[in-house]
């Protein structure tokens, strides 16, 4: 009985703590939230700018990046880091500077995975190769993009993470707060269960 009180007091011991990180947490998260927006475009925008693309044969880690912006590109229909299609840090973020369109000095502008569907159809027209379009991606951002390219992606990743997120945010609610949830249950059994396991063993030593 007392190994019994000792495995139950650890055990509350333990989801109490971890109530108590994941409470943290979601205290600093709303704290520190602004910081960690600008912190997420900040590596958006490195990883696009130094990785994506570059030397993914021999570098895993940079391979990795990219199957990762492609994955979410064509998951999300999103092209870039961040902002609007007039935005330097959406699709343009690819041609203006970007290291993966310095190896091809002219287009394609933009990758496969920033095409509507990455279909083969529309590829010339989605990354710039038919030089008869005045619009994105050879043309533009701002004041030299006259037309809309509707085989290219332009909207920026982060705010389509945002929009998703947000479309979500009834089922993400109801899992942050059933966690919790649980782990309290938990600890309370646990010590409920530690206390009669307590007072089990004050009353067999009273006898004796």
């Amino acid at each position: 009985m007392r190994q019994d009180k000792l495995v139950l007091g650890f055990y509350g011991s333990v989801l109490t703590i971890v109530f108590i990180v994941l409470g943290g947490g979601c205290a600093l998260a709303l704290i520190f939230r602004g910081q960690l927006s600008e912190h997420i475009k900040d590596h958006f925008e490195y990883t696009l700018h130094e990785q994506y693309g570059l030397n993914t044969e021999r570098n895993s880690e940079n391979r990795l990046v990219t199957e990762a912006w492609d994955s979410m590109q064509q998951t999300l229909h999103c092209c870039g880091a961040y902002g609007d299609a007039n935005n330097l840090t959406s699709w343009a973020i690819y041609k203006l500077s970007s290291r993966w369109h310095k190896i091809f000095g002219g287009s394609p502008y933009v990758p496969e995975s920033c095409c509507v569907d990455g279909s083969k159809k529309d590829l010339d027209l989605c990354q710039g190769k038919n030089g008869e379009f005045i619009g994105p991606p050879a043309y533009g951002p701002g004041t030299g993009q006259r037309m809309v390219n509707d085989a290219l992606y332009t909207e920026g990743c982060y705010d389509k993470v945002v929009v998703y997120l947000r479309s979500h945010s009834i089922l993400l609610s109801i899992v942050a707060g059933t966690v919790p949830g649980f782990l309290l249950f938990g600890i309370i059994i646990s010590f409920y269960l530690c206390t009669k396991a307590k007072d089990i063993i004050d009353d067999e030593e009273a006898e004796i």
